[in-house]
């Protein structure tokens, strides 16, 4: 009996090892539900990471346009601003409207100078003047001439051009024209002749094929007087 007993304890107590070994056995694997939770949460990250990445970009590259564009808008009326803030007293100003060219601003003597490819050239004339592109929009280009002149005891004679140069101001325009203010009858005028006289402001108004939006800068043309 003692023997049976023993022996019933024995087992039990083997068996109790082998569950016991069975439960705290470590895993060698990974469950498929585990599996594809752990893509799933992958998948989500990286979309996640690419979106945001893609946004960044995206964000950088209107910021570069929109500069761009300001750029291209600003520096044409600030270089227009320096002309007309600088003109000296003797400097002329004209305004011609035609079909073929629907307005044309001219300033002899303009009192600037303009960069060529060999040195600077004081420019005698300066125009602006506005084609139509191949897509019936407005370019605006400016040009400068250099003048040689013949002095005699009469009068003084421009005789040839010594170098021009041209470039494009403001393009793909929807709109544009040209004003200038007369003091005479507190008016503005779409044509200026030089016996009009000297003006006191200029006004720009356009619109760009981008925004549409009518931009309106007007120019101070301060008054001068002879140097004596």
């Amino acid at each position: 009996m003692k023997h049976h007993l023993h022996h019933s304890s024995a087992a039990r107590a083997k068996n109790s090892g082998r569950n016991h070994r069975r439960m705290v056995a470590p895993k060698k694997g990974f469950t498929l539900l585990e599996v594809i939770l752990s893509i799933g949460i992958m998948a989500l990250l990286i979309g996640s990471v690419f979106t945001i990445t893609n946004a960044s970009a995206m964000l950088s590259q209107s910021v570069v346009i929109n500069q761009t564009q300001h750029r291209h808008k600003v520096a044409p009326e600030s270089y227009l601003e320096r002309i007309f803030i600088n003109l000296p007293y003797d400097a002329q100003i004209t305004l011609t409207e035609e079909d073929s060219a629907p307005q044309t601003l001219t300033i002899q003597n303009p009192g600037t100078f303009f960069p060529s490819l060999q040195n600077d050239y004081f420019a005698t004339l300066f125009a602006v003047t506005t084609t139509k592109n191949d897509q019936d929009l407005i370019d605006v280009t400016a040009s400068w001439q250099s003048l040689t002149t013949e002095d005699t005891e009469e009068t003084t004679t421009e005789i040839a051009t010594e170098y021009q140069q041209s470039i494009t101001l403001i393009s793909n325009l929807t709109s544009l024209q040209w004003e200038i203010y007369s003091t005479t009858d507190d008016t503005w005028y779409t044509t200026w002749s030089v016996d009009q006289g000297q003006p006191t402001h200029v006004r720009l108004t356009y619109s760009h094929l981008s925004n549409e939006v009518i931009e309106t800068i007007t120019f101070w043309i301060p008054p001068r007087v002879e140097s004596q």
